[in-house]
């Protein structure tokens, strides 16, 4: 890989690039920070996700095969030299190569159907190219097996609904949804089909909406055109007429009810550019003991500075994902953060205030949806002094059998977990990637021997102390995030 230096002092129209602050934004992958010469280099460009995915069992024998990658590629270099599919005792498997260029995303599509029963492994190698030359830094490489002929008439089945049967508090702003065994057909589900409907139940009132699937095929999504009623059963069904890749349907329609209600319920906080990011701060990062430390990985995900400051304990031991001091990836982060911020902050609807300073274990009041002391349902949550958790506390996050259940904490000064022992349970579908904890002063997190779960948003500056499994991000606009040794800090999954 040549290094930033290289590239400035062998084009003069890089140079240009660089005085005007561009050539850190082309596309093709990011640009690091050598953390020995202080120079910029282009990030090899890596695979985001592959359809099939590695080690799937079941897929049917017209499967195409699809790699998405983080940035745009060269076109020219996505052949059927670069992405290849190969069957028993290494056979290669004849097909077109395609790239979408939109969607970042290489396709095979094999000329004849797979045999049944039958493992194939895909693999895209360094001869893929990002739009500025860089190769992947390694092959990747996937494998997956085909439907056996005997389970290809068998019926759909739905593996989960959400929200789940009988499901009660959910969001007026819910998108119901349905997960099968195995792919749909497309076309006998999504809009403009009419085989997944949501009415309400008592009048059987049809609600507008459109009905989508996700990247695997697997999941159907109904989305209301407006929101829902609070305070009323929907019943969400989904008729025999849906049919799998091969022609199979459900044996009976599946239908399931639920009820609304907005009393607290919120919409999540757009993380924006921040998302990948464990740690972010606009200042400096120490992590763990220093640059001598061996205390292992400190921060699963990306660690971010801008505009300037440094970055101790930082490198391969201590971070899992990309180090972006004073980049203009790094700085679209700390925009994102910004704006992030604001919006939580701003948050003021269906606000409930906490009670005895803020002290979680014992809140909420009759006012915050009747639970018993240290029991929350989705909603936003406010004090007019300091959040804390004490030593040995634990609370218990409730999402009401809704994965996409909201909670969001606001503190007009400091969030603290005060000592060690402090834990924090998610259950009925309630989700790191949905918990926030907004802190218009600084934050210290757990100690030995305790949890916490959420994305952290501080005015000023976070610890996470020595001991403490964080499952969140610790992002600080203010001043320098510290990750303590023992201490690990993991980026919530999506």
């Amino acid at each position: 890989m040549k290094s930033f230096e290289y590239y400035t002092k062998t084009s003069a129209w890089a140079a240009t690039l660089l005085t005007l602050g561009l050539l850190a934004g082309c596309g093709g992958g990011e640009w690091d920070t050598d953390a020995n010469t202080g120079t910029d280099t282009p990030d090899a460009p890596t695979v985001t996700s592959t359809t099939p995915v590695n080690e799937a069992v079941g897929v049917t024998t017209s499967t195409a095969v699809n790699v998405t990658f983080n940035g745009a590629m060269d076109e020219a270099s996505i052949t059927g030299s670069s992405f290849t599919l190969t069957g028993p005792d290494s056979a290669s498997v004849a097909g077109e190569v395609t790239y979408s260029v939109a969607n970042m995303t290489a396709t095979f599509v094999p000329a004849n159907e797979l045999e049944f029963d039958t493992t194939y492994s895909a693999a895209v190698t360094t001869s893929a190219q990002s739009e500025t030359g860089q190769g992947l830094a390694s092959d990747h490489q996937w494998s997956f097996t085909t439907v056996t002929d005997d389970t290809v008439s068998e019926p759909i089945t739905p593996t989960e609904t959400n929200p789940v049967e009988a499901g009660t508090g959910v969001c007026t702003n819910k998108s119901p949804s349905a997960t099968f065994n195995e792919p749909l057909e497309p076309s006998t589900i999504v809009s403009p089909a009419t085989t997944f409907t949501l009415a309400e139940t008592a009048n059987t009132f049809t609600v507008d909406g459109d009905v989508s699937l996700d990247e695997s095929g697997t999941t159907a999504t109904f989305t209301p055109a407006q929101a829902l009623n609070p305070d009323l059963e929907y019943t969400a069904t989904i008729t025999t007429e849906v049919e799998d890749v091969n022609g199979n349907s459900l044996e009976e329609d599946l239908v399931w009810s639920f009820t609304t209600s907005d009393s607290f319920c919120q919409q999540t906080i757009t993380l924006g550019a921040t998302e990948p990011y464990g740690v972010l701060s606009n200042t400096g990062v120490t992590l763990g003991g220093g640059p001598d430390s061996t205390t292992g990985l400190r921060v699963d995900g990306n660690v971010g500075i801008f505009p300037a400051g440094a970055c101790i304990g930082c490198d391969t031991t201590t971070v899992s994902g990309v180090i972006e001091i004073g980049t203009v990836t790094a700085e679209e982060a700390i925009t994102a953060l910004e704006a992030a911020y604001n919006e939580a902050t701003n948050r003021t609807t269906n606000v409930c205030t906490l009670i005895d300073s803020g002290v979680l274990t014992t809140n909420p009041s009759a006012a915050c949806g009747g639970n018993a002391d240290g029991v929350y349902s989705p909603g936003l949550y406010w004090s007019g002094s300091s959040i804390a958790i004490p030593a040995g506390g634990t609370i218990t996050l409730d999402g009401g059998n809704d994965n996409d259940a909201v909670f969001i904490f606001q503190s007009e000064s400091t969030i603290d977990t005060i000592g060690g022992d402090t834990h924090m349970i998610l259950q009925n579908g309630a989700q790191a990637k949905n918990v926030f904890w907004v802190a218009q002063s600084s934050a210290t997190i757990g100690g030995t021997n305790s949890d916490f779960a959420g994305t952290i948003l501080a005015l000023i500056g976070v610890t996470v102390n020595t001991g403490t499994d964080m499952e969140g991000r610790a992002l600080a606009r203010g001043a320098e995030v510290v990750i303590q040794d023992e201490a690990l800090v993991t980026v919530p999954t999506e």
